[in-house]
């Protein structure tokens, strides 16, 4: 019977205990989720990192800088994609987000300039500036880089 007890019990708690932990939406955020838009479906974000990755592969890095190359290329793009985000802390203006977005890719570049040829370097310029211009489009941000 104890046993039995301690089995509801615990069950319940597991089951009850996420639920107080759970983050509430203030009304802002809620009004933000509800208007955020989504600038490319899913399917067009899988074919614009694939046409991605296909060029980049084009540019016969060794392992180890390709790996590199993806690691600063994705850690600039998960920044980017955050300061539109309705999760975000900040809520920023669209000239703050196009400021931060010309700011960091500028950034970016100058990591991955250090770490390619020449050559490499203008075909990574030539791919990024595809996917700027995709997204500018698409937006309305003024991507200037």
């Amino acid at each position: 019977m104890m046993n039995q007890f301690k089995t509801v019990l615990a069950l319940s708690l597991f089951l009850i205990t996420p639920l107080g932990f759970s983050q509430e939406m203030t009304e802002e955020q809620k009004k933000k989720a509800e208007n955020k838009v989504t600038i490319f479906t899913s399917e067009e974000r899988d074919n614009i990192q694939l046409v991605y990755v296909t060029e980049v592969e084009k540019m016969n890095l060794s392992e180890a800088d390709e790996d590199e190359y993806m690691n600063i290329f994705y850690d600039y793009i998960g920044t980017i994609n955050r300061y539109d985000d309705h999760d975000h802390d900040k809520d920023y203006t669209e000239e703050e987000i196009t400021e931060k977005i010309n700011k960091d890719t500028k950034a970016m570049n100058v990591k991955i300039k250090t770490l390619l040829t020449p050559e490499n370097y203008d075909k990574h310029l030539e791919i990024f500036q595809r996917i700027l211009y995709s997204i500018s489009e698409r937006s309305g941000y003024d991507i200037s880089e």
